[in-house]
């Protein structure tokens, strides 16, 4: 299944905004330690770029603290068209 399992998933959520990551994954797959390395994973990747908080983290890498919004949707664009494969039979 999907879910949050490492800081770095987590930090992915909460750079685009996310208020709460669910851990239920992590915990379910290496129990309640999972919580503690997560964690500690945030606090470091935090220390090592200087951030003071997750409010000062949070969204930080939203589209709309973007100083060109408009550039998300181009780089989204370009990334479906370079990453696009057709159906096996199917040419083009």
């Amino acid at each position: 299944t999907g879910g949050v399992r490492t800081a770095e998933d987590a930090l992915k959520m909460l750079l685009a905004g996310a208020d709460a990551v669910y851990l239920a994954s992590a915990v379910l797959q290496r129990g309640p330690q999972a919580l503690k390395e997560i964690l500690a994973g945030i606090e470091r990747w935090m220390e090592v770029r200087e951030y003071e908080s997750v409010a000062q983290l949070k969204g930080s890498m939203s589209q709309q603290n973007l100083p060109d919004p408009s550039a998300f949707a181009r780089a989204a664009y370009l990334n479906a068209l370079n990453s696009f494969t057709p159906p096996i039979g199917v040419r083009y």
